[in-house]
């Protein structure tokens, strides 16, 4: 652990030393005021295995500490090693797979944090989140306007949610200032403010997520349970 603990030290110092979190700061506090109550990541991928992904708690670290926020986190590739770091950090893992269906609490805003996460994952979020709420909510993730313009339609069809909400979307680009490449490129602070609702029937109920014909990129709940034993 303690290797793991000084590759962590390490990525944190120059992600510190970086110009990077003044527009990481600067991105979220336009929108969020420092109003953040809860902070929630998925898709961290492994610390003790991934270079990048020390770069990326890194950042969630630095939200953490910023905000003061209770924070959460999930990845199904989580190894003892990183539970154990995360737990280190105060940041309560999710013990169970629940494919990013995860309702926002209502009690101040929630940022949500996907590091270069599957654009399946974000929909499956927006769905679960599908109603006035999530006007409380703000997402840190690819850049929406570039996972619909980069697809075909057929997979932005199945991506219903994301292409959807992208219609009454603020999107706020961070400017990647990082030393390292493939960090935080194209990352986006998305917002979704109630006067951009036009439709009276937009937070219509819609079906769960269905990614038939489409190749699966999250780890879905059967799969997650038989990658590690019980």
């Amino acid at each position: 652990m303690i290797f793991y603990s000084s590759k962590i030290e390490e990525a944190v110092k120059v992600f510190q030393s970086s110009s990077y979190p003044e527009n990481l700061y600067s991105a979220v506090d336009k929108k969020a005021g420092g109003r953040v109550k809860h902070l929630l990541c998925y898709g961290l991928g492994s610390p003790s295995e991934s270079y990048l992904s020390r770069h990326q708690l890194a950042a969630l670290l630095a939200l953490k500490e910023r905000y003061k926020c209770n924070t959460l986190a999930y990845d199904p590739v989580f190894l003892p090693n990183d539970i154990q770091i995360l737990k280190d950090h105060n940041i309560q893992v999710i013990e169970k797979n629940d494919e990013g269906k995860r309702k926002i609490c209502n009690n101040g805003v929630t940022l949500v944090y996907f590091p270069h996460c599957s654009s399946q994952l974000v929909n499956n979020f927006i769905w679960a989140n599908w109603n006035t709420s999530i006007h409380s909510c703000i997402v840190l993730s690819n850049s929406f306007s570039a996972v619909i313009n980069r697809n075909s339609e057929t997979t932005v069809a199945s991506l219903a949610c994301l292409r959807d909400i992208a219609k009454i979307v603020e999107e706020s680009p961070v400017v990647d200032s990082y030393e390292i490449d493939s960090v935080f490129n194209d990352l986006s602070v998305h917002t979704f403010p109630t006067g951009n609702i036009v439709d009276l029937n937009f937070w219509q109920p819609r079906p769960e997520p269905n990614y038939e014909g489409e190749t699966i990129e999250f780890c879905q709940k059967e799969v997650s349970v038989k990658l590690r034993p019980l």
